[in-house]
């Protein structure tokens, strides 16, 4: 299940995307295991909606992001590649 944004923009749903996001509350670094490699460009999304970090996808099915000046407080984490954007999960930063 995705939904379709002014036709063009797809969000694929979290049951498309099984993701796990660890330790989470976080400090310092974050590790993401995928599914499978992801590509594309991971990026953080603060409360107001807007992205405030952004980390290139190595490829592999586990990344380490540095979470180093990152204001402390809630996020999610989506994954971008062209015009798909996949929610992977939420994160909050101590």
């Amino acid at each position: 299940m995705g939904f379709d944004l002014d036709g063009g923009t797809r969000i694929m749903s979290l049951e498309e995307s099984p993701v796990m996001i660890w330790p989470n509350p976080a400090r310092e670094s974050v590790t993401i295991a995928f599914d499978s490699g992801a590509a594309g460009t991971i990026e953080a999304v603060g409360a107001d909606g807007r992205a405030v970090r952004a980390w290139p996808s190595t490829g592999a099915a586990t990344m380490s992001l540095d979470l180093i000046g990152l204001a402390p407080g809630p996020y999610v984490l989506r994954m971008r590649d062209g015009d798909r954007v996949r929610a992977l999960g939420a994160l909050m930063k101590e």
